[in-house]
């Protein structure tokens, strides 16, 4: 048995003089994790938006749909959060300076994408709260209109 297992042609370890990882996946790793998190973020924001659009089409959802709407901007918030942190770990290789510069504008966007989130998270619960009426609520035919129902059959 041991003689199969110290036969084979597999080396057990990498070589010394190889690295332990490339450079390029230090770099791309966090990137595609931080792709990931923010694709995450928009899905939730989408299905926030939906929300939003059935509590202006039919009263009584108003209360559940705002406290999806809590929840889904919280969601967005702690999604924004990790593709900051894996931004700010792709940052912290060795790049030349122009991505480093882009990659220090994005962090700074989604910063404020954040704060957005945080605002929206907030607004929903004032309304929710001091029982407030949903901004939009006036368009409310025209949204009917031009919005598909929730089947997703146009009227």
């Amino acid at each position: 048995m041991s003689e199969i297992i110290s036969s084979s042609p597999l080396p057990a370890e990498p070589p010394p003089s190889a690295p332990a990882t490339a450079p390029s996946q230090k770099v791309f790793q966090p990137l595609l994790t931080a792709c990931s998190c923010i694709a995450a973020a928009l899905i939730i924001l989408a299905a926030a938006e939906w929300d939003y659009s059935l509590a202006l089409r039919y009263q009584f959802l108003r209360t559940d749909c705002l406290l999806a709407g809590i929840a889904a901007a919280l969601g967005a918030t702690a999604c924004l959060a990790g593709a900051i942190y894996y931004l700010n770990r792709a940052l912290a290789t060795h790049l030349r300076w122009y991505w480093k510069a882009l990659l220090a504008t994005s962090v700074r966007l989604f910063m404020l994408l954040q704060l957005l989130t945080m605002a929206l998270a907030l607004g929903a619960a004032f309304l929710l709260i001091f029982d407030k009426p949903l901004p939009g609520t006036a368009r409310e035919s025209m949204i009917q209109r031009l919005a598909p129902g929730p089947t997703g059959v146009w009227p």
